[in-house]
């Protein structure tokens, strides 16, 4: 909503002349005794025509507080806040260069929704509701030359606190330089060391001691895989450890080798909004007193966009127990229902090898740029009991139903993924299935939702993630008429999101494979919610290794009318509740965070719409 808005607002002023507009603000934090919030001051007299970096250090007194005041939150990181109750505001007066910029606000409410609202020059930026702990917030804007006024209020009569505020340049084609870089080296006197190379037009930022660090802020416009890129030299020592964070969980280390200057990369995934993106120094080998690294040239720009598909997983035609040719279901599926994938999965004990291969071509030659038709099986025993779904693997199994050691063996054979079909056999099943050697490494699905089972199979999904299967959810609305795609249960539409790079076939599977899936309802077929997770810079459905804190990124997107928001948005740990965020609105953009215990875990978020309608994700494993 945040980004949508500030796009709308940048485009109105674009179309305005002689509107100066920009903004810059830093709240300080302190911490006991005087610790400034960034180590380098600047004032507007210093902001050159090349903007250079644009974040000064002010403390928050600095500002012009209409009643606001300054206060220590203790859940701020032990940072002092501007706390705006009622109607106060807070402002700044600012002199910026032409040029496009970021302005980026850290806040909260004490209620469970409170609008704030920015101006510049007495003109309102927008408008952004704050729920419930502090979250980064964006707009962006176009500047002339000149001063401008900057305001920051109180829309309700609740608290705001607000901890940081900054412009920062905005991005170029997905890159951020250096200039738009916040550099806080955390030094016990506040002043950090910058030096310039020569020969270069960026700024080197020099990491003298254990525990500094740059910060910056930049504004992600898509979901996806992200390179996070700099220059790096160690003076007066061996080799250097630098620990690269996402919103203060740590990503990785990287070791710079050597004293020569190098570039060093990292690939990290993440939802759109804003993000904080730190480097902090975590030692230096072999060194002296006067050792230190030098880093430059920092820019994050993506590699990949990832977005969420919406389609249908499990579905039959008259190959099998159904009605109608894999042609007919597949034109339905897409000109109908209007359906981004579908797959036909009739049954394998039905099927002959030439209808299978029939509807291996028929999904060719249905596939568009905007439709992909899949095609799979689903194998086991007929009547419901024990039956799993195959998709993408080019011949039928022929291994008896009943002989599952031998299924997991063929499936290992030829490189395929299950995903087990409404599970009716309960949490016993799932012991037996769990027995069998190649079950965790081979399921890869779970379907909690089921068009000829009303009630979700929730409790069997908790029960197969606590043991210890990593399956991800997708519903299948069983298609056995004329309805693909469009098959009502208990009055609502059963679908699957996948989270993939493109739309086409290989996409599609490797999002089941890897298990970047989500399963929802949904009252109205065309209203779909699409949605996108990362945790610590790894994507739905990653296991990955983990120290210390856990900082989930979640972007939701519910398409329709007012009834079609977010009324709750629960974060599982390990299947059991561990936060919550209520009364949220039709686009989501929220950071969950924790600090576990060391150990296996695993989270999910689940989420509920005022219509009534449900949505679960797909895990994300720490090991």
């Amino acid at each position: 909503m945040v980004d949508r808005l500030s796009r709308d607002i940048s485009e109105r002023l674009k179309s305005r002349k002689n509107i100066h507009i920009a903004l810059f603000i830093c709240v300080i934090v302190i911490t006991g005794s005087i610790v400034y919030f960034s180590s380098v001051g600047i004032s507007y007299h210093d902001v050159d025509t090349n903007n250079r970096w644009l974040g000064p250090k002010f403390e928050a007194e600095s500002f012009v507080l209409n009643g606001a005041k300054i206060v220590y939150d203790a859940n701020a990181s032990g940072k002092k806040s501007v706390l705006i109750d009622g109607e106060d505001t807070i402002l700044k007066t600012i002199y910026l260069y032409s040029g496009e910029y970021n302005l980026i606000i850290r806040a909260k409410s004490e209620l469970i929704v409170s609008t704030m609202e920015c101006f510049v020059d007495e003109e309102s930026l927008g408008k952004v509701e704050l729920r419930g702990e502090y979250q980064y917030y964006s707009f962006k804007v176009n500047v002339n030359d000149g001063k401008n006024d900057f305001k920051i209020a109180n829309e309700d009569f609740g608290k705001i606190f607000l901890d940081y505020i900054s412009i920062e340049k905005a991005a170029k084609n997905g890159l951020y330089e250096p200039s738009s870089i916040i550099r806080r080296l955390h030094e016990s006197n506040g002043k950090g060391k910058i030096e310039s190379q020569e020969n270069t037009i960026s700024e080197t930022f020099a990491l003298t001691k254990n525990g500094d660090y740059v910060e910056f802020h930049p504004v992600f416009a898509s979901n996806g895989n992200y390179e996070l890129s700099f220059q790096g030299k160690v003076e007066n020592g061996t080799n250097a450890e630098i620990s690269f964070s996402l919103n203060d969980a740590k990503v990785s280390d990287i070791i710079l080798d050597g004293s020569e200057s190098a570039f060093y990369s990292c690939d990290f995934f993440i939802s759109e909004g804003v993000h904080n993106i730190k480097l902090k120094l975590k030692d230096v080998e072999n060194s002296n007193e006067s050792a230190h690294v030098l880093i430059s040239f920092i820019s994050v720009k993506i590699r990949q966009p990832y977005r969420s598909y919406i389609g249908e997983l499990h579905a039959h035609t008259s190959y099998s127990d159904g009605k109608g040719l894999p042609a007919e279901a597949y034109s339905y599926a897409k000109n109908v229902a209007k359906l981004d994938f579908f797959a036909i999965t009739d049954h394998t004990s039905l099927l002959t090898d030439e209808e299978y291969q029939k509807t291996i071509k028929e999904a060719e030659f249905a596939s568009t740029s905007y439709f992909t038709a899949l095609y799979g099986q689903e194998y086991g025993f007929y009547f419901g009991l024990r039956e799993y779904n195959i998709i993408g693997v080019n011949e039928l199994c022929n291994v008896p139903f009943w002989d599952c050691a031998n299924f997991y063996n063929w499936a290992e054979e030829k490189n395929a993924f299950v995903g087990l079909n409404h599970p009716i056999y309960g949490k016993y099943g799932l012991m037996l299935e769990k027995s069998f050697e190649k079950s965790s490494e081979k399921v890869c699905t779970f379907e909690i939702l089921n068009g000829y089972h009303g009630e979700p199979f929730e409790t069997a999904y908790f029960d197969a993630l606590n043991l210890g299967f990593k399956v991800a959810p997708v519903s299948g609305q069983d298609n056995h008429e004329r309805d693909w795609g469009m098959k009502k249960t208990n009055g609502r539409y059963y679908l699957t999101g996948l989270v993939a790079q493109t739309l086409d076939q290989e996409n599609l599977i490797d999002a089941i494979h890897n298990r970047r899936t989500y399963a929802f309802t949904t009252s109205e077929q065309k209203n779909r919610t699409n949605l996108f997770i990362a945790a610590n810079g790894h994507l739905l459905g990653d296991a990955f290794k983990n120290e210390g804190k856990v900082s989930i990124s979640i972007c939701l997107y519910s398409h329709g009318n007012e009834a079609d928001s977010f009324k709750k948005i629960v974060l599982y740990r390990d299947g059991k509740v561990l936060q919550e965020l209520n009364h949220g609105s039709q686009i989501v953009h929220y950071t969950f965070e924790d600090n576990p215990e060391p150990g296996t875990h695993y989270y999910f978020i689940k989420a509920e719409q005022y219509d009534g309608d449900l949505l679960w994700s797909s895990c994300i494993w720490l090991y």
